[in-house]
């Protein structure tokens, strides 16, 4: 499965060979996709810091790893005007 931002690199990557107005407003989607995952990750990040066992979970690492996926591909999009 990919990550959001190797996602993120192809569908810069098809916008830089041949500009064109759906592919663009497919990676504002997807970013925006991105956004709104990042936000509920993030909140979740609150709730499990609240329960410190919890931090040294899997599922912690899991979590913290997809936001930082998602910091990525949004960051990528936003340094190619997207």
């Amino acid at each position: 499965m990919k990550t959001e931002t190797e996602i993120a690199k192809e569908n810069i990557r098809r916008i830089q060979d041949e500009f064109d107005n759906e592919m663009t407003a497919r990676c504002q989607e997807h970013k925006q996709a991105c956004q709104r995952w990042l936000d509920f990750l993030e909140r979740i990040i609150k709730y499990i810091e609240i329960l410190k066992p919890i931090q040294d979970s899997i599922a912690y690492e899991q979590i913290h790893n997809k936001t930082q996926d998602l910091k990525t591909a949004i960051k990528l999009y936003e340094e190619n005007g997207i």
